[in-house]
């Protein structure tokens, strides 16, 4: 069994009725003790144009350059792939692609697993010295990476039975709520906040929020957010979330979860305890969020006019 610890005693939680925990200001939350893997997934790399500078075109395509980068894979080796990675020109200005590099409807996605290197090398043709009027000027090549990823988190807490807890206060103790998430890889991070000073006693009702982070350098779309609780964990209320019992789990699921800016609006949920306690026993809850995401990248051309 775990020790108790002396602390001041601040009980938030509440047994019975549930409607002044749900008037809680959202100041009143805290996040857990949290550890959490970095937000970067897919990362570009060795970027470079050759030659450099460009010269114009004397004529119509008689001058190119070519435009190499790579996309890394930057995950530990137990990370999810990205999955359905596309990459694809979106604008090179007055300078044209010599192959079709643009992303259509129907252009198949690839998985890249941690560690893995993708190379891309497109070749442009410049424009002609008429075309830029015979002054310095600039092709924005400009491309996107687009993928699939899973953000995961993974909450622990503790629960400890009313008599065990009357127990310590008689005897002069008091407790320390345990609670700890771990946040998985990928740009978008989603974090368990709770009331400060809550204690988890078994049979009791407890409110918290879910809030998604976008914390990467790219642009994430609306997604699919499912959190599964232990089968002990019951009246699960998450709003507009659809329940359902999934392989022995209450799963609670949100469609098209929006962002806005870089964060979700809180999902309040509130949730009975397990009132059979024995003493301190630790439960799970793991959400999973299903996105996709877009990163763009960039590189200014200088194009050089010829002197004849």
């Amino acid at each position: 069994m775990k020790k108790a610890v002396l602390l001041v005693f601040a009980v938030v939680l509440v047994s019975g009725c549930i409607e002044d925990l749900n008037n809680i200001l959202p100041s009143s939350f805290v996040t857990p003790k949290t550890v959490e893997k970095p937000p970067d997934v897919l990362v570009v790399q060795n970027q470079r144009v050759y030659p450099d500078p460009v010269p114009a075109s004397i004529k119509d395509g008689d001058s190119e350059f070519t435009f190499r980068f790579e996309v890394v894979h930057t995950g530990d080796v137990e990370d999810d792939p990205a999955k359905n990675v596309k990459i694809c020109l979106v604008d090179s200005g007055v300078c044209d692609a010599k192959v079709n590099i643009e992303c259509g409807v129907s252009q198949e996605g690839i998985e890249m697993y941690p560690g893995q290197v993708e190379s891309r090398e497109w070749t442009f043709t410049a424009p002609t010295n008429d075309q830029i009027a015979g002054m310095e000027a600039t092709c924005p090549i400009r491309y996107n990476i687009t993928y699939s990823y899973n953000a995961t988190t993974m909450l622990s807490f503790d629960v400890i039975s009313a008599d065990y807890l009357k127990s310590l206060q008689e005897s002069g103790e008091s407790y320390s709520q345990e609670i700890s998430q771990r946040v998985g890889a990928g740009p978008v991070k989603i974090y368990f906040n709770f009331p400060e000073g809550v204690i988890f006693r078994g049979g009791s009702k407890v409110v918290f929020n879910i809030v998604l982070e976008d914390k990467g350098s790219g642009s994430v779309y609306p997604g699919k957010l499912t959190v599964s609780f232990p089968k002990e964990i019951s009246e699960i209320n998450c709003g507009k979330g659809s329940s359902e019992n999934v392989n022995n789990k209450n799963v609670v699921s949100f469609q098209d979860v929006k962002f806005v800016g870089k964060k979700s609006n809180p999902i309040r949920c509130s949730v009975e305890l397990p009132g059979d306690v024995k003493g301190i026993k630790t439960y799970y809850v793991k959400a999973r969020f299903e996105y996709s995401y877009s990163l763009l990248g960039e590189e200014d051309v200088t194009i050089k006019p010829v002197i004849q």
